[in-house]
């Protein structure tokens, strides 16, 4: 035998011994039953399990607390597992995984009215076990997974959880992976991050994955801490319960039987701590919480990406609410709130920051806000200082969880910002103490019922930024900014009072405009900007090509590009948000009716002109043709035709 085959048969005996044997689970109805192979058998064998129901019924009830000795797959085939009714079905007896395929798992709790009983799918003292699902639905479970890590797969957890106990999470995990999992109607967090001692003096990270998956009328927010979260394709709708919120607790809990550190629940949807979370291409809409009625991120580092934030509702920051003051996270001493394309519309707070409660770094570029509202300020933005904290709106037993207003000022840089159509009783941004610059920016048609301002801030700079049409003051610059205020190619136009308390105080360079009032300062000229629907300089607008193209080239917040993009090019530049555009200039002139025949038209004339120029081209070869060499006059001449014939020599 030579030395391949004898390798061959080497690795088929190899293969032979490693390959665990599948137990077929026969007998149904109880993890005892008789009749066949029974669930207490198959797990006590350990490795592969196929459950195939020999007639009656497709469930299974375990009777007490099941051991796992070693790794353990089930496949259900749709087999329902029912669990004792207190304590949980699985019981890890080390670090060997436990995955489940193809099966509903419930374990409700044998006197619903005691809130001492426990259910659960797998609970895990030790923090070492790992499960895998895969098209599995968990259903009527107090706390179904407690683990190290989970994994799940086209699986769905609904009506889990613990009304006395909402603040736990229906999977708590320190490492988490889902993807088109759907939480649905669960009374607790739908995840919640799991240690077992403080991860900041530990410095230990955990992470978690939510990729396609869907979360929709929780009573609690998912909740995620001390580590990395990636969230991405994922919806989250109908999130939050009544205010106000009831908050839980810490420690051992179900009669001292299980110890998990919980957080307490502020937002509407989903929360992060001392965390790294990057949201992606997902959507949060009709959430409701005390603080951040869609998102709170607090002491952490947050990255929205592609997102739309739709109708959710809060005390304070309708939309998202970021709370990280510099030096706040011990684990992170870099923190930034990072926008890119998000949306966030007809959002709601009954107190401050109708779409956004600030306090930390932001930044970020195309973000729209409009139709949001506040009960008292900031109807699109309200930055939080340390003269005034964000958590006065809600309980102390939440504000406790909450950081302080850090030393370091929050500081605001966007770029392509819309703000358009918000309301409050003051104020569509309240910048309060915070350091705000915005570039292409456009302020209109915001409104403050109470009297107020489309910005009001004691530090601001605007570059290439519109305020127009807004149901209150422009620009008011509040005493006792550390900064200053200044504007560069701005228009202010057509609002209740350009700017306020601004003569003194406000520096304008490049160049500027407003009207009708002349509020801002002599120093800016006094004419009407003329703007289309899109807020751009029409043909004959006074501030077409009136801007300054340093600004519009080189300034870091407008960087050669307008509000949607369209660069900023040649020797001249518009004032303002939006560059001018002659294609509307002259479907303006003409109508927005009457422009597609005057295109018609203009083609007709153009096909016109191309069908005359072909015929004289072709009229001009013909002609250059007979009078060339072969052509009709050449022949003319050698026939003699037309001319009299000479007398040989």
């Amino acid at each position: 035998m030579c030395c391949r085959e004898i390798l061959t048969v080497v690795l088929l005996f190899a293969v032979a011994l490693g390959a665990r044997a599948e137990t077929v689970v026969t007998a149904c109805g109880s993890d005892t039953a008789g009749g066949g192979v029974n669930l207490v058998t198959a797990l006590a064998a350990g490795g592969d399990i196929r459950i195939a129901c020999a007639g009656g019924p497709n469930e299974i009830r375990l009777g007490a607390e099941r051991a796992l000795p070693s790794a353990t797959t089930i496949d259900g085939g749709g087999v329902t597992l029912s669990g004792p009714g207190s304590g949980v079905m699985f019981v890890p007896a080390g670090p060997a995984p436990l995955t489940l395929r193809n099966m509903t798992l419930k374990n409700p709790p044998s006197n619903p009215a005691d809130p001492n009983v426990f259910t659960g799918i797998v609970y895990d003292s030790h923090d070492v076990f790992a499960v895998e699902l895969s098209n599995v639905t968990v259903t009527d479970t107090r706390l179904p997974f407690a683990v190290r890590k989970l994994v799940a797969r086209a699986s769905t957890f609904t009506g889990n959880g613990d009304a006395n106990n909402s603040d736990f999470g229906v999977v708590m995990a320190g490492e988490l992976d889902l993807e088109q999992v759907t939480f649905r109607d669960n009374l607790s967090r739908p995840f919640h991050a799991l240690w077992r001692s403080d991860p900041v003096a530990s410095g230990r990270k955990i992470s978690a994955r939510v990729r396609q998956s869907t979360f929709e009328r929780n009573k609690r927010p998912a909740f995620w801490a001390a580590g990395d979260l990636v969230v991405d394709q994922s919806t989250f709708t109908d999130n939050g319960d009544a205010l106000p919120f009831v908050a839980g607790g810490r420690g051992r809990l179900y009669a001292d039987r299980i110890y998990l550190e919980l957080a307490r629940s502020a937002a509407g949807a989903l929360e992060v701590a001392l965390a790294s979370a990057t949201i992606s291409r997902s959507t949060f809409k009709g959430n409701r919480g005390m603080l951040g009625g869609a998102l709170l991120a607090s002491r952490s580092a947050l990255t929205l990406q592609s997102s739309d934030f739709d109708a959710n509702r809060a005390v304070s920051g309708g939309a998202v609410a970021y709370l990280a003051p510099a030096g706040s996270n011990p684990l992170n001493p870099r923190l930034r709130l990072l926008f890119g394309h998000v949306k966030l519309r007809d959002n709601q707070a009954t107190k401050d920051g109708g779409a956004l409660l600030l306090l930390g770094d932001v930044s970020g570029d195309a973000v729209q806000m409009s139709r949001n509202k506040a009960g008292e300020s900031g109807g699109a933005i309200a930055v939080a200082s340390a003269s005034a904290s964000p958590t006065e709106a809600v309980p102390a037993n939440v504000a406790n969880e909450l950081p302080a207003p850090g030393t370091q000022p929050t500081r605001v840089e966007l770029m392509r910002v819309f703000v358009l159509d918000n309301s409050a009783a003051q104020h569509a941004v309240d910048a309060g103490t915070g350091i705000l610059r915005f570039g292409n920016a456009l302020f209109a048609r915001n409104a403050s019922t109470a009297g107020g301002a489309a910005l009001f801030a004691q530090n601001v700079e605007l570059a290439n930024s519109t305020l127009i049409g807004n149901q209150s003051e422009g620009l008011h610059i509040a005493p006792g900014g550390t900064q200053g205020a200044s504007i560069a190619n701005a228009i202010l136009a057509g609002n209740k009072g350009n700017c306020a308390n601004a003569v003194a105080s406000l520096k304008a360079t490049g160049a500027n405009l407003q009207h009708p009032d002349g509020g801002c300062g002599a120093t800016i000229p006094v004419a009407d900007p003329s703007l289309d629907a899109r807020f751009a300089p029409t043909m004959f607008s006074a501030a077409r090509d009136a801007g300054a193209m340093a600004v519009c080239a080189a300034h870091d917040l407008v960087d050669g590009r307008d509000l949607y993009g369209n660069p900023r090019s040649g020797p001249k530049c518009a004032l303002g948000a939006v560059e001018a555009d002659l294609v509307n200039d002259v479907i303006r002139k003409v109508g927005a009716d009457k422009f597609p025949w005057l295109l018609f038209w203009l083609l007709v004339f153009l096909l016109l002109c191309l069908l005359i120029g072909v015929f004289v081209g072709c009229y001009r070869r013909r002609k250059k043709k007979e009078s060339g060499p072969g052509g009709r006059s050449a022949r003319s001449l050698a026939t003699g035709s037309g001319a009299t014939a000479s007398p040989p020599a």
